[in-house]
């Protein structure tokens, strides 16, 4: 239950990033971040049953909706998540989340 839960409030968070926030960039475009987001995005198929292409448009375009100085720091943590148990995996994405959401 908590794992689902923790699942559905990182799902939010991507998609809430990717449907409210304007693109202003091209970052996804780098090769690091679409090594990143398919990384990630297989990790998110293997520990929650994601549609992987689905989570690496959302990946990239959350990376592009990042401001300059965030971007880096958004791909570490989210090349950390990738390494990640599956049960440490959902705790990690919310961080990765609201850091180009919210600058944390």
């Amino acid at each position: 239950m908590v794992r689902t839960t923790f699942s559905t409030a990182a799902g939010l968070l991507l998609g809430l990033g990717a449907a409210h926030l304007v693109a202003c960039g091209d970052e996804s475009d780098d090769p690091r971040a679409i090594t990143t987001c398919r990384d990630y995005c297989e990790r998110s198929a293997e520990c929650d049953d994601r549609d992987q292409q689905n989570c690496e448009e959302n990946c990239r375009q959350i990376v592009d909706d990042c401001m300059d100085d965030e971007v880096d720091e958004v791909l570490d943590l989210l090349d950390t998540c990738a390494a990640e148990a599956c049960n440490e995996f959902t705790e990690c994405t919310a961080e990765a989340g609201a850091q180009c959401l919210f600058g944390l």
